[in-house]
């Protein structure tokens, strides 16, 4: 497996959707149902890139954007957030955003870009 991808979402029909649209990826798909269980995944493990509800219980999706700023290992991982409210597309550190609801083709697209980016 080359790369880890992490997927907070409190939606769980919507992990299916990720399943779905990565399916193509040499890659292990984590998912966290909110906020916290992010953080106890991140305790262990290093993504390669996350994908980020920014309206999350528990622990919001700003809070978790502060984590990754603060905890060195964690400071260049991409990250694209994704919402349904558009104020949330601002504070994306590398200005990458997925609004919801999002078709298995912009996710697919938006995820293998980000990737390529980052080698």
């Amino acid at each position: 497996m080359g790369n880890t991808i992490l997927i907070v979402e409190d939606d769980m029909a919507l992990w299916y959707v990720y399943k779905y649209s990565l399916r193509h990826l040499d890659a292990e798909l984590l998912f966290a149902k909110n906020g916290q269980a992010a953080l106890e995944i991140l305790d262990s493990k290093t993504p390669t890139l996350v994908i980020l509800d920014m309206r999350l219980p528990l622990v919001s999706g700003l809070e978790l954007l502060k984590h990754f700023q603060r905890v060195l290992r964690l400071a260049n991982t991409p990250i694209i957030l994704t919402s349904s409210m558009k104020e949330y597309s601002t504070p994306a550190p590398n200005g990458v955003f997925i609004h919801k609801p999002a078709k298995p083709d912009a996710i697919t697209r938006t995820v293998d870009n980000v990737l390529a980016l980052t080698g």
